[in-house]
């Protein structure tokens, strides 16, 4: 390691401390990093692996099944569940019901937006097998490229749709098959796709405009910067302090839909400016390189990456991350790095490690949105089962001790309903629910000044809530009455 390196890594550990330390909920830094340190380790084993002998058979088996699965959810599972659910004015129901019922389809993953960047990223893959490939093997490009764009249709993203197209001119132009025939088809297509996704959103567009909510994000994000402009919240922090600075009226999301503000947010201005002059010093010295490089594949995966990243939380997704990861190893193989063995094993070892934290963490999550899931359902007994389950998996996952919580206060076991909220606040003091809760057991007992103070807490942290609002202001004037009688 050179010493402008060991400069470099000493600058980031103590910046990294210093966020920590201004971090209001440590669990979601420790979490976030975690999470990123084994982004940065797939990148680093990755770079010394050439995927090209095995990458057609990597996106065969990737793309049949969640393609096939895509389809399945749309026409099967969809209208099943909407039969199944109970529907009752809890809002995780109502959420759940008013996602199912816009049709956008998200396969094995979490959202229709992140499907769609998978879906472009493939499409790339097989366009350029099927130009590439012979005669007898078009026909399994073709089959894909058509499952594809029908999976991309149902995702009904006009995100997507954009990223995609810019991809694939990308692509067409590092192959130089930009003709007059080639830019009539690929825009009709696009074109195309582009009126059905329209005409199958259109409802869902005039109740919730994908740009105006962007919009909105952003407003509360930049107001979020304004007040962390040197440290930021900390890393992972983001969802916890968003409703503090949600106004009336204003986009309701833990996420800002853009990589970059939700970075500056949470590592501050400073950082992002150092990142910026240190990606711009790296392009000036290899951007010829990498341009002359003869991965036109990868390189056009590039624009689809930074749009994406640009219009939602882009590598901050599980998912995303990972392809982004393995596709920027790809781009610099040619470089031919190779680790020494002692240096590969402590990288399985810490990827290994990395690994193991996010089954866990990924699988106390599963589990507690379950138990959400059932809890609105009223079949409380299978919901207390896997928030036991969650916890297991994660001793110090505070949405499960809070879910729990809720259930028990349900049940009117206020005991153990405050045992363990009291459990969850010492985890993450900034989750306003949990401060509401707390308010109302404390008034149950009688010890009104305490319920106040919870109240004010709730309320401070999610200022548009109504129900807070009305709660708090409720409680302060039964309060100031008492003391005046």
């Amino acid at each position: 390691m050179t010493g402008k390196s060991s400069w470099y890594l000493l600058s980031a550990a103590f910046f990294l401390l210093l966020n920590f330390l201004f971090s209001s909920v440590k669990y979601d830094f420790i979490t976030t990093l975690i999470y990123f340190l084994f982004l940065i380790l797939i990148f680093l084993i990755f770079k010394q692996i050439n995927l090209n002998k095995n990458i057609k058979l990597i996106i065969i088996t990737i793309s049949f099944p969640v393609f096939i699965y895509g389809l399945i959810q749309r026409f099967i599972l969809f209208p099943y569940y909407l039969k199944i659910i109970k529907q009752d004015n809890s809002y995780y129901t109502k959420a759940i019901i008013s996602r199912i019922k816009t049709g956008r389809i998200f396969s094995v993953f979490s959202l229709p937006t992140l499907y769609t960047f998978v879906i472009s990223i493939l499409i790339i893959f097989m366009v350029h097998f099927l130009i590439k490939s012979k005669k007898n093997q078009k026909i399994i490009w073709l089959t894909l490229l058509t499952l594809a764009l029908l999976n991309l249709i149902f995702a009904q993203s006009l995100g997507g749709i954009i990223y995609l197209s810019i991809g694939l001119l990308a692509y067409f132009y590092f192959e130089k098959l930009i003709t007059r025939r080639v830019i009539y088809i690929f825009g009709l297509l696009i074109f195309t796709i582009l009126l059905i996704t329209l005409a199958m959103r259109f409802k869902h567009i005039k109740s919730a405009n994908p740009i105006s909510l962007r919009i909105s994000h952003w407003k509360q994000t930049a107001r979020i910067i304004n007040d962390n402009k040197l440290i930021g919240v900390g890393l992972g922090n983001f969802k916890n302090i968003i409703p503090k600075y949600r106004k009336k009226g204003e986009a309701d999301s833990i996420y800002t839909h853009n990589f970059v503000l939700q970075s500056i947010s949470e590592f501050g201005i400073p950082f992002f400016i150092a990142f910026l002059i240190l990606t711009v010093i790296f392009l000036k010295k290899n951007l010829k390189k990498i341009l002359s490089l003869n991965f036109s594949v990868y390189m056009s995966c590039l624009p689809i990456i930074i749009i994406y990243n640009l219009i939602d939380i882009g590598i901050y997704l599980f998912s995303a991350g990972i392809i982004t990861s393995i596709i920027l190893s790809q781009i610099s193989i040619e470089k031919k790095i190779h680790f020494k063995k002692s240096t590969n094993i402590v990288l399985g070892i810490l990827l290994l490690i990395t690994s193991i934290f996010l089954v866990l963490f990924n699988l106390s999550d599963y589990y507690q949105k379950n138990g959400d899931f059932f809890k609105s359902q009223k079949r409380y007994e299978q919901a207390r089962k896997d928030y036991d389950l969650s916890l297991k998996f994660n001793p110090f996952n505070y949405k499960s001790y809070i879910s729990k919580a809720d259930l028990y206060f349900r049940l009117n076991n206020f005991n153990k309903s405050e045992e363990l909220i009291k459990k969850a606040l010492k985890l993450n003091n900034t989750y306003s629910y949990s401060n509401y809760l707390l308010s109302l057991i404390e008034i149950r007992n009688q010890n009104y000044i305490n319920s106040l103070y919870y109240a004010r807490v709730a309320l401070e942290f999610n200022i548009s809530n109504k129900k807070y609002r009305k709660w708090y202001e409720t409680l302060r004037n039964k309060i100031k009455t008492e003391f005046n009688k």
